[in-house]
Parts: structure tokens; sequence; C-alpha cells
């Protein structure tokens, strides 16, 4: 209701209309935007327009309630959202947003600057001016597509404009999956939000992201626990400089190892806790890699008339950049490689034996010796090993574990069974069956960020109950 001018050859007629919405179904808003979708809720108020048509005055208040979106590329959105915006001639002031995700919530304040109004201009004018909203997460289920699924909680303020962006803060990963060597190896989309969408393309960013545990690396060889920092850096040279399969962020930090295993050779091997993942500040994000895991085989030595069972540890060094690393067989355990750097040529002899008892069991002179005995009996043992890593696939998704292992002995049997899960967000339990040669319990518990303690009870063959305690403390610098 009101009055306005419509005479365009008269930039200051005037302008005095009071726009009411009551209920306004906001369905009306798909398909605006692509990268949005599944827009519902309703939308209430009023917003008083005064003034001269080339300074048009706003003030007002908006409510929008029982909102719900969905962004599918995150596979995720949020519901129930209340949504408060004070109106004012200068700025939009949001004294109310909150949402609820599958798990958590995303709650935001601060303003957006409004630009002066022409009214025959508005469509070429931009309306909107500085942003300065703070957004905070709290366990928000953030991201649930197959290559990332992610829990998020923290907050960054955005400032900048709609079309060019800053992201800042600090951001903490209570739990995380990531595909990364799906992500790393994956073609570009020219549809990407990042090439298309100005706010995406044109954002700067300085964020710090941080996981204490829950953060696991999860692809066809390796499915890892991580914890560390990251800075995630993107400028105005970044955005510039900006390749076609880039998207012109930056990564510094490094994340360390607590668990997890590592499959070479279809053979499982267990990943110890000083292991690292560094990422140098590349724009094409391949990180390097710095993995020591290690297995327990029962192998056969000896010459071809007396051969003998015996137990042998190999450890595999994982070197070099995650998406083409280089892999050091080592025929000790990983202890004794503790702050020495592995070469390739320093080990370069003990390769195709210790290969050959990864796969048969046997060094290869027995191997070749006894070749027909032995290609058919270890067939079999490498075909169980393609069902084992789909069985351990299997396993953890149907009884949703965060670890499976399943160790196999040199031909078709199979000799150990590991299965671990988070108990909350601090305690890690794990139990672990060694098929004839006892069982053991172990858990875990962070007492504070990077100081935990485990207790293990390891029963032998015989009864025999072996308690055991221990404190471990981590310090990045």
């Amino acid at each position: 209701e009101g009055t306005a001018g419509t005479d365009p050859s008269d930039p200051s007629r005037e302008v005095d209309v009071r726009l009411v919405f009551e209920a306004v179904p906001l369905t009306a808003l798909n398909g605006l935007w692509p990268q949005i979708t599944n827009i519902d809720g309703e939308l209430s108020g009023q917003v008083w327009m005064t003034g001269s048509a080339n300074d048009v005055q706003m003030n007002g208040d908006l409510v929008a309630s029982s909102g719900s979106f969905l962004i599918p590329s995150l596979n995720r959105g949020l519901t129930d959202v209340i949504l408060e915006v004070d109106v004012s001639p200068d700025s939009l002031t949001f004294s109310q947003f909150a949402g609820e995700g599958l798990t958590g919530t995303l709650s935001a304040a601060g303003t957006i600057d409004l630009k002066p109004i022409n009214i025959d201009r508005v469509t070429v004018d931009p309306v909107f001016g500085d942003l300065n909203l703070e957004l905070v997460a709290t366990l928000l289920d953030a991201a649930g597509t197959e290559d990332i699924q992610a829990t998020i909680d923290g907050s960054v303020l955005l400032t900048g404009t709609l079309d060019s962006p800053a992201l800042s803060g600090r951001l903490t990963l209570p739990k995380a999956a990531i595909r990364l060597l799906s992500m790393l190896e994956a073609p570009p989309d020219p549809e990407s939000i990042w090439r298309v969408i100005p706010f995406f393309e044109n954002m700067q960013c300085e964020l710090q992201l941080s996981a204490e545990r829950q953060l696991w690396v999860r692809d066809e060889v390796a499915n890892v626990e991580l914890s560390g920092d990251l800075d995630i850096l993107r400028d105005e040279d970044d955005i510039a400089e900006k390749r076609t399969e880039e998207t012109g962020f930056r990564f510094f930090g490094t994340m360390n190892s607590l668990r997890g295993t590592y499959r070479f050779q279809n053979r499982t091997f267990r990943v110890r806790r000083d292991g690292e993942l560094r990422f140098l500040g590349e724009r094409a994000v391949d990180p390097e890699v710095g993995i020591l895991a290690w297995a327990r085989f029962p192998v056969m030595t000896g010459d071809v008339v007396g051969q003998d069972r015996q137990d042998m540890q190999i450890t595999v060094s994982v070197a070099g950049s995650f998406t083409q690393p280089e892999i050091v067989l080592l025929d000790k355990p990983p202890e004794e490689y503790e702050g020495t750097v592995i070469r390739m040529e320093d080990h370069q002899q003990v390769q195709p034996e210790l290969l050959s008892f990864i796969l048969f069991g046997r060094s290869p002179e027995l191997l070749i010796a006894a070749e027909q005995n032995l290609l058919g009996e270890q067939s079999t043992g490498l075909v169980l090993g393609l069902a084992t890593r789909e069985l351990q696939s299997r396993l953890a998704d149907r009884l949703n574990l965060d670890l499976v292992q399943v160790d196999m002995a040199s031909a078709s049997e199979v000799d150990r069974v590991t299965v671990g899960k988070y108990i909350g967000d601090k305690l890690f339990v794990t139990y672990e069956d060694q098929i004839g040669q006892g069982r053991e319990f172990a858990v875990e518990y962070e007492l504070l960020p990077r100081f935990s303690l485990a207790s293990s009870f390891k029963e032998s063959p015989n009864g025999q109950v072996l308690p055991k305690l221990q404190l471990t403390w981590g310090k990045d610098w």
C-alpha cells in the first residue's frame, strides 16, 4: 500500500510504499539457484520504502520460519531455520539465524550493508555492500558426499562483498572421513561452484583447520586416522593465477597418523602412530607422505628338503607424494628405522625376497623349486585375499565400525581379526582375536588434547591374562 511516482523522466519523484508479507511460501525461490534446492518455509514482515526514486530509504523487519534448504554439492542442508532481519537504510542486520543439520546446528549474526537504492537502476547497480557476518557451527554434519563426510565445529567471519568475499577463522573436525586419493585424482568439474559462481570463484580464505582424532583418510589402499592442524589460504594472487584444474587453495601443515591400515599386494599392514601427511602449500594439492606400516607373516624358510615355518615381520615404507608414493620393503620392525632416512637404493637387494614372502610366504628359491604346488596353493590364498578386502569393507559399513582388519596366513587361512570403534568422541575400543594364539581387548581414552591413556588385557592361549597400561603424549612444533 502507498504511493509512488510513475514518470521515469523525473528522478526526484516521491516513493512512499509499505510492503507487508504474511506467510509467503519460500518455495517460490526454488529454481533461482541450482546450487541450493528444496527451499521451503514462510516469510512474514513489513518494509517501508520512502524517499525520492533515486535515493530510496528502507526500514522494517522480516521473519522467516520453518525454513529448510539443501546444498546438493554437499548432500547436506538445514531444517527448522529461523531468520530475523532488521532492515534500515544502511544495512540488513541479522538479529537471529539458526538452523539444524542432520546433526548439530548452524547460527549466524551480523550485517550486510545496503547501498543507496535507485528504483530506475535497481537491476543494474548492486544493492548489497560489505559483509560482516559471523557463522558458528556446533557439531554440524556439514558434508555427506561419497568423497567427504565431515562434522565441523567453530566459528568463521565472512567479510568482503557478495562478489568478492573473504573467509577467516578456525574450525575443528570432530569427525570426518575423506577419500583423499579419489578427490585428488578426480577430473576437474567445469560446473563446480568454484568456477561458475562469483561468490566462490573469488573467495579469499585464511582458515585454520584442526582435528584431534576421528579424521579418517580412506581409500582402496589406506584407512588411516590422522590428527593435526592445517592452514588453508587463498589470496588475490591465488585466485588470479589458478589454473583450470585447480581451485587456487593452498594447504600448509602436517597431519600425524594415530592408527590404521595400509594395503600392499592385497595384504594388510598396520600403520604406526608417528606417520605424517605433509601439506607444503602447493596449488596442485598432493601432500607428501611418510608412513611406516608393518605386518607379521608366517613364512617357510630353509632348503627345499627341510622347510621350517616361522613368523617374519615385514615393514613397508610409504614415502613421496600421496598420489605416486615410493614403496620400500624392509626386513626389520618399524621402530628400528625411527629417525632414519629410508632410500630404495639402500634396500634394493632385499626387495625381491620380501615381496616373495608377502605374496607366497616363501623365498624366491623355494618358490622356483616347488613352483607347481605353490601356485595352486597360493592362488587360493590370493583369491581369499581379494574376498577379505571386500569383507572388511562390508563389515565396516554394515556394523558402523571405524577399523576392520583381517590378516591372512601364508595361504588360505585367516590368523588374526581386529575391529575398532569410537564410543563417543574420546574413547576408542579395539578387540583382536589371534586365531589360536589368544585375544586382546584394549581401550584408549583422550584425557586432554594430545594426551591419552590406554589400557589393554591380553589373554594367552593357556588362559593367562596380561594387563598393560600406558600414557601417550604428543607435541607438534
